[in-house]
């Protein structure tokens, strides 16, 4: 059994990880979390089996195309607010998903709409 230590979970204590490379394990649910848990694992060695009763995975960050359109039927955008996630975000798009910055904060974005209608 390995022990890891996160500083952002519970307060900085260890978490105890059961799973040794070479283990499996399935991941129920493809959202964010599910996904993030599955691509951790896979790092780690371990063997994982995700499973969704959807038909496309993302969960509430899912896209859905209909018609000739696409458009998101859950949440639209995530906040990045961990070093750690960040970097997750950045592998993303260097592996070419399309991953974009929605807003920088809302009075940040205020002052963009007021620049762009005075030029």
């Amino acid at each position: 059994m390995r022990t890891s230590r996160d500083e952002k979970a519970g307060g900085g204590q260890s978490v105890e990880t059961p799973l040794a490379a070479g283990s499996t394990a399935v991941v129920v649910g493809a959202g964010l979390a599910g996904l993030v848990c599955a691509y951790r694992l896979a790092a780690a060695g371990v063997d994982v089996a995700v499973v969704e009763r959807e038909s496309q995975v993302g969960g509430r960050l899912a896209t859905e195309r209909l018609a000739g359109a696409t458009f998101d039927h859950g949440a639209q955008f995530f906040t990045i607010r961990d070093e750690r996630f960040a970097t997750l975000v950045d592998d993303w798009r260097a592996a070419g998903l399309q991953v974009g910055a929605w807003c920088h904060g809302f009075a940040r974005a205020a002052s963009v709409r007021a620049d762009a209608a005075a030029a």
